[in-house]
């Protein structure tokens, strides 16, 4: 019989193939969700899923052999009703389209009453090793003002500096906080924008995969000279290319579907030397209150 419950963090690592390499490495952190389908005590499959007060689907996932079984609206209805009663006022499912796994997953959203989908994002994908011969990238431009700095050669001061900087009210948005997820910033080829003592922007990219490193975050603050995103996103994919090489030959960014300057600065310059670009779509469910969460009653 299938059994489907929360799993505990100790656990997590015997299901950790039912879930992308991302995610894996963060199954035991406790804002993290994980709720296994398991028979026998064999993982068969398992939902991830972020806290908080809008929640977000991160994976679903069945093994191949039990697929058709109902075991994947078990897993999410269950994930459902946990954040519910973990406090979620509602929940966003991200995924990228055009996947073989999708019309399946798109069913089973709308069998769950989650809104229809939208786009969200562009992910676009690359092997550097191609990328830094695209005219734009090709030239390594330097500033007009400053020098660039890599994340593993900032100095206490510069690294203290980028902090304060960021932490000005009103200077940096929530989405471009350069210390986000820092025991994954990729050291490497994130770089800082330095000049006259303050930190005019920063690059800052996230190993997502061994082989795969994401660039995450491009930000520059009021008074940086024109030209300066496009010397520091240059430097950072310069550095992958040659500190990291064929260990690390892929990279990755998700730009809005909203920003339609980035879109078309994408289709102007960088499209060729692109190996895909797919759309991320989210589907949004609002949650209805639960006092606690009920235990799996086919358990």
């Amino acid at each position: 019989m299938i059994a489907v419950a929360p799993l505990p963090a100790q656990d997590a690592p015997a299901w950790e193939h039912l879930t992308f390499p991302l995610f894996r490495p963060q199954l035991q952190e406790p804002d993290v969700l994980c709720v296994a389908a398991s028979c026998g005590g064999q993982p068969v499959g398992l939902a991830v899923a972020r806290r908080g007060r809008t929640a977000q689907l991160l994976s679903i996932a069945v093994d191949s052999p039990w697929r058709k079984q109902g075991i994947g609206g078990r897993l999410l209805a269950a994930t459902l009703e946990q954040l519910s009663a973990d406090g979620a006022d509602s929940v966003e499912a991200v995924y990228i389209a055009g996947q073989p796994s999708t019309p399946a997953l798109e069913r089973l959203l709308q069998h769950h009453d989650f809104a229809p989908p939208q786009p969200r994002m562009l992910v676009c994908r690359a092997l550097i090793a191609t990328l830094v011969e695209a005219p734009l990238v090709a030239g390594r431009r330097q500033p007009r003002r400053g020098r660039i700095v890599g994340w593993d050669e900032m100095g206490a001061h510069t690294r203290e500096a980028l902090h304060e900087e960021a932490s000005r009210p009103g200077a940096c948005p929530d989405w471009a906080w350069p210390f986000f997820d820092e025991a994954r910033i990729e050291p490497a080829n994130s770089v800082v924008l330095e000049h006259a003592g303050r930190v005019q922007g920063f690059m800052v990219n996230h190993r997502i995969a061994a082989d795969t490193v994401r660039y995450s975050r491009l930000f520059l603050f009021p008074g940086a000279a024109r030209g300066a995103g496009f010397a520091l996103a240059g430097e950072s994919l310069w550095r992958q290319h040659e500190r990291l090489g064929a260990r690390v030959p892929k990279g990755s960014c998700d730009l809005e579907v909203a920003n339609r300057m980035m879109l078309n600065f994408l289709g102007r310059h960088l499209r060729p030397w692109l190996t895909s670009v797919a759309v991320s779509k989210v589907a949004r469910k609002v949650l209805v209150p639960q006092a606690k969460a009920v235990g799996d009653p086919a358990r």
